[in-house]
Order: C-alpha cells, then sequence, then structure tokens
C-alpha cells in the first residue's frame, strides 16, 4: 500500500507522464496537420524571388554508379523509381528499356521487351512501382493496356485503361488514377470493387493541358497540369488540395491552352510534376520570360514557413558536384531528389569539390568518385534536404 508521505511523489510523477504524453499527442496531430494542410504560395512572374544555389538547402548528397556492360544498353535515365532496396527507370533515346538495379546499384535484370506481342511494350511513358507487392506497371505510348511485370521479370495482371486517358498511375494493387479528356479531369479505378470516382469536371475555363502524376507510393502521389494552378495529392480516396498557386498575370487561363506550347510572354505554370521531399516541396517551374526560349527553374517550398528557394535548372546552381542539372526524377522513401549525371562529369569536377570548403563531403562520397570510370554510366546522384 502507498503511503501517505509518498503519495504527493506518484501523484506528481503521474502527472508529469500525463503531460509527457499529451505533449507527444499534440505534437503527432500538428505534424499530421502539417503535412496535409494546404499551402498558398504567391508566384508572381513579375515578382520572382531572388535566384539561390543548391547548397543552401541541400544537408548531403551521395551517388550511386549503375553497373553497366556491353550487354546492357543504358541511355539517359527517363522515368524512374528508387526504393527502398531497388531503383527501377527506364532508359531514354532510342533503348526505351526498363530495368531493375539494387539499391547499390547492382544490375539485376531488364524487365519486358520491346515488341507488340503481348506482354510487350513499345514506347514507354511512365512507370509505377509498388516495392512490397514487388511489381511494376509500365504506360505504353501506342498500347492500350496498364503492363504488369513482376520483379523476377514476368508478365503479371495488367488494367485496362479508360477511353481517351492521357495519363496513368498506380496507387495501389487494385487501384489506379487516370487523366481523362472526356468529361472529367482525374478519374479514380478500383478495379476489385469495380467503381469510379470521378474529380475535377471538364470547364472550358479551366481547362488544363498536359496533365501528369508524379511521385510514387512513399513519398505521395501528386497531380498538376498546365492551366491548373493547385497541386493536388492523390489517394485512393480521392483528390486533396496540397498546394494552391497564385501566378498573378502569369497564370494560363483556359483560352491559352488552345496555343500550347507557343504560349505569350509572360506565362508561368508548373510542367513536370511535384515531389513531396522530407520537410520541403519540390516543384518545377517554366516561366516564359519570351515566346520562343522559357525557362526552368527548380522551386522548393519550406513545408513548416512556406519559405521559397527558387533556383534555375541547369549546371550553375549547381554549386556541389558542379554538374548536376536540377532535373530532379524521382524521390527516395528518405526524401532524397534524385538526377543523373555522367561520370566522366563527376571525374572532371573532382578538383572543384577538393578545393570546396563551402559544403561538407563525406569521405564515401569523394572516394566513389575517385574509383569512378568514364564507362560509368549513368550515376544517380540523391540530396538530402
Amino acid at each position: 500500500m502507498t503511503s501517505r508521505k509518498h503519495l504527493p511523489i506518484v501523484i506528481r510523477v503521474l502527472i508529469l507522464i500525463f503531460i509527457l504524453i499529451t505533449t507527444l499527442s499534440c505534437n503527432q496531430k500538428n505534424t499530421e496537420n502539417n503535412s496535409s494542410a494546404l499551402i498558398h504560395i504567391r508566384l508572381d512572374p513579375n515578382n520572382l524571388p531572388p535566384l539561390s544555389t543548391l547548397s543552401e538547402i541541400v544537408k548531403s548528397v551521395r551517388i550511386i554508379p549503375l553497373e553497366t556492360s556491353p550487354e546492357i544498353l543504358v541511355g539517359d535515365v527517363g522515368r524512374s523509381f528508387v526504393g527502398k532496396d531497388h531503383i527501377v527507370f527506364m532508359s531514354r533515346g532510342g533503348t526505351n528499356y526498363l530495368y531493375l538495379f539494387t539499391k547499390e546499384g547492382k544490375f539485376i535484370r531488364q524487365i519486358g521487351s520491346k515488341g507488340k506481342g503481348p506482354g510487350e511494350y513499345t514506347r514507354i511513358r511512365g512507370i509505377s512501382v509498388l516495392e512490397d507487392e514487388q511489381l511494376i506497371y509500365v504506360l505504353d505510348a501506342f498500347r492500350q493496356p496498364f503492363l504488369g511485370y513482376s520483379f523476377d521479370g514476368e508478365v503479371a495482371k495488367s488494367f485496362k485503361p479508360p477511353p481517351y486517358e492521357q495519363e496513368m498511375k498506380l496507387i495501389d494493387a487494385n487501384t489506379y488514377a487516370a487523366t481523362c479528356i472526356v468529361d472529367h479531369e482525374v478519374l479514380i479505378i478500383n478495379t476489385v470493387k469495380n467503381d469510379t470516382l470521378k474529380f475535377i469536371p471538364l470547364d472550358k475555363d479551366q481547362r488544363s493541358m498536359d496533365p501528369r502524376f508524379s511521385g510514387n507510393q512513399h513519398s505521395g502521389i501528386y497531380y498538376s497540369g498546365i492551366g491548373r494552378d493547385t497541386v493536388y495529392r492523390v489517394s485512393k480516396d480521392g483528390l486533396e488540395p496540397a498546394i494552391a498557386f497564385d501566378f498573378g498575370e502569369g497564370h494560363v487561363t483556359g483560352d491559352l491552352i488552345i496555343g500550347y506550347p507557343r504560349l505569350p510572354t509572360g506565362v508561368i505554370y508548373i510542367p513536370f510534376g511535384v515531389y513531396n521531399c522530407g520537410d520541403y516541396y519540390h516543384v518545377h517551374i517554366q516561366h516564359h520570360v519570351n515566346v520562343e526560349y522559357p525557362e526552368y527553374h527548380s522551386l522548393f517550398i519550406n513545408k513548416e514557413n512556406q519559405e521559397l528557394t527558387y533556383m534555375p535548372v541547369f549546371r550553375e546552381a549547381d554549386d556541389i558536384l558542379f554538374c548536376s542539372s536540377l532535373f530532379f526524377e524521382s524521390v527516395s522513401p528518405e526524401g532524397e531528389l534524385m538526377t543523373q549525371v555522367d561520370a566522366i562529369d563527376l571525374i572532371e569536377a573532382l578538383p572543384k569539390i577538393l578545393r570546396n570548403k563551402d559544403f561538407e563531403y563525406t569521405d564515401e562520397l569523394i572516394n566513389k568518385i575517385k574509383n569512378l570510370n568514364e564507362e560509368d554510366n549513368p550515376v544517380i546522384v540523391l540530396f538530402k534536404l
């Protein structure tokens, strides 16, 4: 039995435990609210943020040289996926094949093959990867089925897309999202329940061009389109606004979409998608400073305080590796943004890297660059913000 002398101490301990539990619960709720709260961003083309460089927000960087050989014809990395244990990407250019690697860059196998037969693709337009289920789905530019493959390379269940689909993204093993140019801009289809949810009815005054899904299962899937100033978070239950942009005089109106891609000077829009990378959103921004030569930028949005970091896509913004364009293709489970470089560019940049005292490099990174061969292409680069 607790004595009267010790009762106040017990009570104080219980009160302290209660306060700690309450505080942790509140913090967790605040974190959840911050991650799902709608962010409002003003990005007026007449008053854009000052240009920054990569080292202002990057905490660390690592590289993964991909194993190649004469039998593995790897071109530039296109649509890609960086997971817990695997890397999947399609190669651009004439090869346009799909490859599976370990997270260390060791080649496992080619997935599927090019052709017009069953289970073959002609030109890959997009991929969806379910790493836990070890499934890869391929959206073919010229064939109807949404082709499924296992990580073993075997043909898996395929999905028949809706009529007039433009883009598709797998949400889970039974549910996918599709953009459609008839009636509704986004459909979410459950293939087991045979249910279809429809979102964003088409409107001539709010029509969009080049609708696009970006992201993946572990980072979240996002929907954007030229002429849509709101970025939506996509789930099997529907669409939820994530970022609402105010582009001011740069807004692309419905009548301008008809003239795409020759849009007038001054407009600004999201051409290539959005990535959720830890404390930041990354957004591709295209600004038509004149009709012929648009400018491409990477916009980083701090989720906590909505501070903006704005930098050009091309190499002048890379003051860490001095050879990377900031055209990010994917995001890892750790929230790292992925791009690719050629090994020769890293080898030539090494003297400048070794002289650079404004960024803290790991010994592992320096040694990996020193051990590169010119043929080690491509090299995956992952930036942690």
